[in-house]
């Protein structure tokens, strides 16, 4: 059977993502610590935090705490601070998990060079602060062109997915991506709900269930979120069966 191929134009607005909903995801995953204790269990899962995302969500005061008493280390990275709770895995695999499921939809940054690190490699995560997403700067979150083999280990495990946004391929944790499916079809255009995090919000999050600590569920995070039908899923050259 031959394939049909779109125009990337019409594939795009099959099944496109409602921006007030990747937006409103977006603010839902990130974490919102409520105590130093709860920073330090949050930076065991998101990977590590940059210091301009550590900065715009008002985290110095717990942190300063946390390294003071030797429970965070600060990691230099060409100019970028990255913080990390002193005993978190530093494996590329487990960083960029937590980073999605922290940051919510990435873009691929074309022509951004690989992190450096001491012995020469390039360690997976989002690139400058600047480009991290509303905690740290204007920019969308977007991880480096270096990062994609790690993505794509993590697309074979199931844990993201390829995505468009407005016409830009994207990846995002499986979960994150099945509740903006489900907020952009719950929603007609132009009535998406104010973004703000409700209890149930708070409550649940991809990493979230009832097995884990009360504040490590402390995010701002919907529930209920599904696998999202293959149909939904425009693949990254507009093709489909």
């Amino acid at each position: 059977m031959s394939r049909r191929v779109l125009e990337p134009a019409i594939a795009d607005t099959l099944g496109a993502l409602d921006p007030e909903a990747v937006a409103r995801v977006r603010d839902e995953a990130w974490p919102a610590p409520e105590s130093a204790e709860e920073l330090h269990e949050t930076l065991l899962w998101m990977g590590y935090a940059t210091g301009g995302e550590v900065a715009a969500s008002g985290w110095s005061e717990w942190l300063d705490e946390l390294h003071a008493a030797g429970r965070v280390a600060r990691e230099g990275n060409g100019g970028e601070t990255r913080w990390f709770a002193a005993e978190a895995s530093r494996e590329p695999r487990a960083i960029l998990r937590g980073r999605m499921e922290a940051l919510g939809p990435v873009f691929v940054v074309e022509g951004a060079g690989p992190a450096a690190v001491p012995d020469g490699g390039a360690r997976a995560g989002a690139v400058p602060a600047a480009h991290a997403g509303p905690r740290g700067g204007p920019e969308p979150p977007t991880v480096a062109p270096s990062d994609e083999p790690v993505l794509i280990a993590l697309e074979a495990e199931g844990v993201v997915l390829r995505c468009r946004i407005a016409g830009r391929p994207a990846w995002c944790e499986r979960r994150l991506l099945a509740r903006i499916h489900r907020y952009t079809l719950s929603s007609p255009a132009g009535s998406m709900p104010t973004r703000h995090s409700s209890s149930r919000d708070r409550a649940a999050s991809p990493r979230s269930c009832a097995s884990l600590p009360a504040s490590r569920s402390r995010r701002r995070s919907g529930r209920g979120a599904c696998f999202p039908p293959a149909s939904m899923i425009t693949a990254p050259n507009g093709s489909i069966s």
